[in-house]
């Protein structure tokens, strides 16, 4: 992320994880290129990459991914009653 410019953005996205502990649950996506890979390709992944920090997209993907967490912590504490 620091070839993007997303420092500021990773420091956040950290914090939030650490406040709401999911420090043990995030991770790495790694993606290969090959011969077959096209510099359209890294374009692709590139704008991803970006678009999660400038559209909102990765604060809507993190709250989606708490809600359905938190439901199926509720559903496993239930399921043990």
């Amino acid at each position: 992320m620091a070839l993007l410019g997303k420092q500021e953005e990773m420091t956040r996205i950290e914090k939030i994880m650490a406040s709401e502990g999911w420090k043990d649950w995030y991770g790495v996506v790694r993606m290969s290129l090959g011969l077959g890979s096209e510099f359209e390709d890294v374009w692709k992944v590139v704008q991803w990459a970006k678009g999660l920090t400038e559209d909102g997209s990765l604060d809507r993907a993190l709250a989606a991914w708490k809600q359905k967490s938190s439901a199926i912590g509720a559903r496993q504490a239930k399921s043990r009653d």
